[in-house]
């Protein structure tokens, strides 16, 4: 059933978000807190941009490690990759799609399951197409919300 559907990827890869974005703010991190240092700026600035960055590194991999690696459209289904691990989910056992919240980067979709799965009650994944748009009007979530409602 689930192996010989034409599959359309429906993500975007978040690996500059899970990879590359965590790394910037480390090394951001250690600059500012050098930077501050050598100048000689008081311990209480230097642990307080401690603090700072540390809540923003944090927030970072908060909001980017439940991301999906890959979501593959294979018709009635959608086949999920995290990890080493790939599963198959049928569109009917989608409870709600729901998009991200306007600020929130990087943007995504959010896909309320019936019943949890193997990658928990809800799979998070960055919309194709969706990297640095500005507005939130995504055929990928309209397209989904859309056949996820016939389905049910």
């Amino acid at each position: 059933m689930y192996g010989s559907a034409a599959r359309q990827p429906l993500s975007s890869s978040p690996y500059f978000y899970k990879k590359i974005v965590p790394v910037i703010w480390l090394l951001g991190c250690v600059y500012v807190v050098g930077d501050a240092v050598r100048s000689g700026e008081s311990p209480l600035f230097i642990a307080a941009t401690v603090v700072v960055l540390t809540i923003g590194f944090g927030a970072t991999r908060l909001t980017t490690s439940d991301l999906a690696d890959e979501v593959l459209d294979g018709g009635d289904h959608l086949v999920v990759r995290l990890g080493g691990r790939r599963e198959p989910l049928l569109l009917r056992d989608i409870a709600l799609v729901k998009k991200s919240r306007l600020g929130l980067t990087p943007r995504r979709v959010e896909l309320l399951l019936t019943e949890p799965g193997a990658f928990g009650p809800v799979i998070a994944f960055i919309p194709r197409g969706f990297f640095g748009a500005a507005v939130m009007d995504n055929r990928v979530y309209e397209d989904l919300e859309r056949r996820v409602r016939r389905a049910q």
